[in-house]
């Protein structure tokens, strides 16, 4: 293939060469071929230009003429418009004669028919004012009748009157005196019913001071119980608190414990597969921490004594022992010291007793622990020769006077090894060593036994406590409901008490006006009775002067009729008269606004005829111009036409010389394209063949690396391999069947472990977290619940004494009745509504919604007064609530008002001049102009203090 690839590379170097020759011939033939095409272009748009200009001319020449048509034209119409226009004049100058004439005749009519109108109107004028002096002495007197017949009537009717009051008086008379007999009987009954009622007011009052008495005693009670159950539930919460803290701590050991934390790896993992597999469980005694218990003042002592080997594992035998080494290794476990419990043995000290007194030694290490007896030779091959001392200072003493031959621990921890040498320092005291944590989870076994005994006590203490506050609530709500029936019977006595009293006193003042009533009426009848002959004489007296002025009223009106005949004539005349003054003068206006027409015209004809003039002039030099331009384009255009024809025989020359150059280039076009045809597909074959080689480069390549990547194998290396295969599908198939094999066993993850201890240490952390949040919940609805007992107290409280400054404000605001807050449900008091009964005086006992707007108003304004009673504000905005109240309300309401002024400031915004009376400043705002608003202020006490000096 690479023999091949020569000979064309060959054959391409020399068609390569054939191609620049041809190639070069072509660029040659191609540059004279441009230059041709360049002087043919410039030839063209020389011919372009010329042709160009000549159509521009011959357009101008067609203009010329067209506008020499126009103007001839043009010049024939203003004659004639000229002509017309003179003939106009002439016609217009005879008319204007004619109207002329007729107008001064029609004036000299006028004239004189003004000159009579004017005498007659004259004598009209006069006619008129004599009739006018006529109807006014007629109208006086027509009014004066009409006064009689006025003063006529009006005597009439203070007749009837008089007659109708009289009969009414004496009605009237006869109806007092049977009503005074009834309200006497009426009086009576009620007195009696008043003295009733006070007799049992005052009984209802010594029971309603009984009943208050026993509430009190009933009150304080509940307090004293209250009082002791908070105690009760503090220490339960305390406790509760406690209980868990340790059973948190019971837990996390718990976990540590089985978990075994604190181990060491090996230990660790060997203690955790001893769980599972049964015959390491069989060998394996226990680790050395766990087969014993250690007093609590012994633990750091013992936990050091002990080290490392608290955490060695006894075992049956040494076989035990190498069988789980072996276990430990196969499965890369770590190490772990065994002790065999068939080969340990263990020897002890001999300590003088009077060395054990006088160095506080508190014994060997191994006497100081408890363990099952068939452990004894391990624990005194470990504590055996360990000395246990009280602090350091006596085990240097003892170790001066043994001359360093002991082990010494003392109960801090500090170690004296044989030999001399010291160990100690500070520990961490926040962790728990191996062997105290079983002890401290017996210690917290105890402890939440114990806490919860006494939780169980305390239990059953509040519940005796909740019973008998229940009982005592119980009967509380007894009383104050017999309190409150007690009360409204009161309030209903004093309410019929005051009923009857107030009857009584009214019927009372009834009497008395009903007979003062009868004594003004009798006086009334003797005076309308002198009263009625007075008006009888003056009705005679004006009968006859009503004769008298009708006789002369109609004398009057015969001569104002006559009269008025004559003035109707004389209108008639003048009349007429002025209609034909009218006519004329219209005659007059319309000859002289037709005469004013035509001279506005004739003196537009003459600017007419002028204007035509300076046209006809303007046209004839028009024309003039037209003509010379006309010649000058004639000679233009021929010089043109010349041009164009040299030029034209220019360009057929230069086109002919290119077609000839043209055949010789496309000759040679044609020999490049075969050329460059076989180029191509030289290189076609080269490149087919580089890819062929690059094709099989690439799979050696990958055969390479397929070896030494499945096989880790070089080339030369899987050579000593080689073997023929026979049947080559057979061994495809079974190379796919090993591949599936191998993928089969899937990936190794050797993170998994540590992922499970990380996700084990994350699920234990957040149930914890997950059992201190429930324990918290817990806790926070106990503290809700003991918070919602004192607001409920509180609130009880405070709406106690808001109910009793109510009922007193109530009664003050109103003079009277009587008012009440009532809590809708007292078994859910803090999500309770709140209902106000009242009573206003003369009213029976209803809820606020069915009252008038004045008395809600005030009712609201009651409650917002016991509300700053207790509490008082130091600041307070009232916006109108006086609006829908009555003077009298307003009063009262202002009054009472000013008792708060001490603690609270009051702002009051208000239109009502009762409530602004009370203010120590008034602030008012004006608008004087459009949009600009304007604040005054006047300073009332300081205006009452300078009119009092």
């Amino acid at each position: 293939m690479n023999k091949e690839n020569l000979n064309l590379e060959e054959q391409l170097a020399g068609k390569t060469d054939e191609r620049q020759k041809i190639e070069d011939k072509f660029n040659l033939l191609k540059e004279t071929i441009e230059d041709l095409e360049s002087k043919i272009e410039i030839c063209r748009n020389k011919s372009l230009g010329i042709i160009n200009e000549l159509d521009k001319n011959q357009n101008q020449l067609a203009i010329i003429e067209e506008k020499d048509k126009f103007f001839n034209k043009d010049l024939e119409r203003l004659k004639e418009e000229k002509h017309n226009l003179n003939c106009r004049l002439k016609d217009i100058q005879k008319v204007n004669v004619d109207l002329a004439r007729e107008k001064d005749i029609t004036q000299e009519e006028y004239n004189k028919l003004l000159e009579e109108y004017n005498k007659k109107t004259l004598e009209l004028e006069k006619s008129f004012e004599v009739l006018q002096e006529k109807e006014r002495e007629i109208e006086l007197e027509k009014n004066n009748i009409i006064k009689i017949y006025n003063n006529s009537s009006d005597k009439k009717s203070e007749l009837n009157s008089i007659i109708s009051f009289n009969e009414n008086i004496e009605k009237r008379i006869s109806q007092l005196s049977k009503e005074i007999n009834s309200m006497y009987i009426e009086k009576k009954i009620n007195i009696e019913k008043y003295d009733d009622l006070v007799n049992k007011e005052d009984e209802l009052k010594k029971q309603l001071c009984t009943l208050r008495d026993e509430l009190e005693n009933i009150k304080k009670l509940e307090l004293d119980n209250s009082n002791d159950l908070d105690i009760i539930n503090k220490k339960i919460n305390t406790n509760n608190m406690e209980i868990q803290s340790k059973t948190s701590s019971f837990k996390l050991l718990k976990n540590m414990e089985e978990d075994y934390e604190g181990y060491y790896k090996g230990v660790k993992s060997l203690l955790k597969a001893a769980k599972k597999e049964i015959r390491l469980k069989e060998g394996l005694m226990g680790v050395v921490a766990e087969l014993i218990n250690v007093d609590e003042k012994f633990e750091r002592a013992i936990d050091i004594a002990l080290g490392s080997n608290a955490q060695n594992i006894v075992t049956k035998t040494e076989e035990d022992a190498k069988n789980i080494i072996e276990y430990l290794k196969h499965n890369k476990l770590g190490r772990v010291t065994f002790l065999p419990l068939n080969i340990i043995k263990g020897n002890t000290l001999d300590i003088n007793p009077q060395d054990r007194n006088n160095f506080m030694i508190h014994g060997l290490g191994f006497e100081l622990i408890k363990f099952d007896r068939k452990y004894e030779n391990i624990f005194k091959f470990l504590l055996g020769r360990t000395i246990v001392i009280e602090n350091i200072d006596y085990g240097i003493k003892f170790a001066n006077k043994s001359n360093h031959s002991y082990r010494i621990v003392t109960l801090e921890g500090e170690v004296l090894n044989p030999g001399g040498s010291m160990t100690g320092g500070s520990h961490n005291t926040g962790g728990i060593s191996i062997i105290s944590r079983k002890g401290r989870i017996q210690k917290l076994i105890e402890d939440i036994n114990e806490l919860n005994k006494i939780q169980e006590s305390l239990e059953e203490e509040r519940n005796i406590f909740l019973d008998k506050q229940k009982d005592i609530r119980e009967k509380k709500i007894k009383l104050e409901e017999s309190i409150k029936d007690t009360e409204y019977s009161i309030i209903d006595v004093k309410n019929q008490k005051e009923k009857y009293m107030n009857e009584a006193t009214r019927l009372e003042e009834i009497i008395n006006k009903s007979k003062k009533e009868i004594d003004s009426l009798d006086v009334e009848i003797n005076n309308y009775e002198n009263k009625k002959k007075e008006l009888l004489a003056l009705l005679a007296q004006l009968d006859e002067d009503s004769i008298n002025q009708k006789e002369k009223i109609k004398d009057l009106t015969n001569h104002y009729n006559e009269e008025k005949l004559v003035r109707e004539d004389k209108v008639k005349v003048v009349t007429d008269m002025k209609i034909n003054l009218n006519l004329i003068h219209s005659k007059i206006n319309n000859l002289q606004e037709k005469l004013t027409k035509n001279e506005s015209e004739f003196e537009n004809i003459n600017n007419s005829i002028k204007e035509k003039d300076e046209l006809i002039i303007s046209n004839k030099d028009n024309i003039e111009e037209i003509i010379e331009n006309r010649a000058t384009l004639d000679e233009k255009i021929k010089e043109l036409n010349i041009i164009e024809g040299d030029t034209k025989k220019e360009l057929e020359g230069l086109i002919s010389d290119k077609n000839k150059f043209m055949e010789g280039f496309y000759s040679e076009q044609d020999r490049l394209k075969e050329i460059n045809k076989l180029i191509v597909d030289t290189e076609k074959n080269i490149n087919s063949n580089e890819v062929k080689l690059a094709r099989i480069s690439v799979q050696l390549e990958n055969y390479h690396k397929k070896l030494a990547d499945d096989y880790e194998l070089s080339y030369e290396e899987a050579l000593v391999y080689e073997d023929e295969i026979k049947n080559t599908q057979e061994a495809i198939v079974e190379a796919r069947r090993l591949k599936v094999e191998i993928k089969e066993l899937g990936t190794v993850n050797l993170s998994s472990i540590e992922e499970y201890k990380n996700l084990k240490e994350r699920l234990d952390f957040i149930l914890n977290q997950q059992k201190d949040l429930i324990n918290a919940k817990e806790n926070l609805k106990e503290v809700i619940k003991d918070i919602e007992n004192k607001m409920k107290n509180q609130f009880l409280i405070n709406f106690n004494e808001i109910n009793t400054n109510f009922q007193e404000i109530f009664k003050i605001l109103f003079n009277g009745g009587q008012a009440e807050l009532i809590i809708e449900n007292n078994e859910d008091i803090l999500n309770s509504g709140i209902e106000i009964k009242i009573q206003p005086p003369g009213k029976k006992l209803q809820s606020l919604t069915l009252l008038s707007g004045g008395e809600k108003s005030l009712t609201a304004v009651a409650l917002l007064f016991a509300i700053l009673k207790l509490k008082p504000s130091p600041f307070c905005i009232l916006d109108e609530i006086d609006a829908a109240l009555d003077e009298a309300n307003i009063s009262r309401y202002t009054n009472y008002l000013k008792t708060f002024c001490d603690d609270t400031q009051f702002v009051l915004i208000t239109h009502r001049k009762t409530t602004m009376e009370i203010a120590d400043i008034l602030y008012g705002v004006a608008m004087e102009e459009e949009g600009i608003s304007k604040l005054i202020s006047v300073k009332l006490k300081d205006n009452v203090d300078e009119i009092a000096s």
